[in-house]
């Protein structure tokens, strides 16, 4: 594990710095998978989702304003994502 804390990785990865975006996914990806299976139980779609989690904060960085709070914006990501996964399914049938 990073000996950088979250705050610190954001602001870097916020400098372009791909490393310390990639640390950040892999610190929080069992996690996101996690809250995105209790949801979804496709687990293409899980994976699917959870890529989507990762390029929308990637996206949407500079929006974060309490850095510190990664963790919990990047899992409401998640959350926001998985429903939205459901939503457009049932519409599907």
């Amino acid at each position: 594990m990073s000996a950088y804390s979250d705050e610190q990785l954001v602001l870097e990865a916020l400098d372009d710095s791909d490393p310390a975006f990639r640390q950040l996914v892999k610190k929080y990806q069992y996690r996101v998978m996690r809250t995105i299976a209790s949801i979804i139980s496709d687990e293409q779609a899980v994976q699917d989702v959870a890529q989507e989690t990762f390029l929308s904060a990637w996206g949407d960085l500079a929006k974060l304003k309490e850095r510190k709070k990664f963790g919990r914006w990047l899992n409401q990501i998640a959350i926001n994502l998985s429903k939205n996964w459901l939503r457009d399914q049932r519409k599907l049938r």
